[in-house]
């Protein structure tokens, strides 16, 4: 079964679904057919890392603090809020 998060950048809301099968993870936006193959990989002790979705390489900085993430990418900037999904969080936060 997977697992799934409530992912929230400003006013937009998504759900992600996690699944690990056999060694790999898996992810999707809920509601998707396609699921994609994840790997997240810190390069040494920076904040850089490498998140490779489906054997495409995307560079970042991930600055983790409490209840989610500012990941910058290139020059573009976005500041995640991530928690456990639950039936009623999505409706609960319109």
């Amino acid at each position: 079964m997977a697992e799934k998060y409530l992912i929230r950048d400003g006013d937009d809301e998504v759900v992600v679904e996690i699944e690990r099968r056999e060694g790999a993870v898996l992810a999707r936006r809920e509601g998707s057919e396609a699921w994609r193959e994840v790997q997240l990989e810190r390069i040494g002790e920076s904040d850089l890392y490498v998140l490779m979705v489906d054997s495409r390489p995307i560079e970042l900085y991930l600055e983790r603090r409490r209840g989610g993430a500012v990941v910058t990418i290139g020059r573009h900037v976005f500041d995640y809020d991530v928690a456990p999904w639950r039936p009623a969080a999505k409706a609960a936060s319109r």
